[in-house]
């Protein structure tokens, strides 16, 4: 970790995330992301970019796992 408190390297992050339940892990990495300075996305700029690059990605996705991934293009 480093002075803004963000997880620099990802072989630190990918051993922090086997060793702690997701529960406590996704909220702390979330937290140190906003540590950072970073800002929520506009949601309108959020919808416009799942439209422009992502949600054919996401729909190929679904075909290919079978599982309902509708969620993921739902505003948060």
């Amino acid at each position: 970790m480093n002075e803004g408190k963000s997880v620099k390297a990802p072989a630190l992050h990918r051993l922090l995330h086997s060793i702690l339940p997701r529960h406590i892990a996704n909220p702390l990495f979330l937290r140190l992301g906003a540590a950072k300075g970073y800002e929520a996305a506009d949601p309108a700029t959020r919808t416009r970019l799942l439209e422009k690059y992502y949600s054919q990605d996401i729909a190929e996705t679904e075909k290919l796992t079978g599982l309902d991934l509708s969620g993921w293009l739902k505003p948060s």
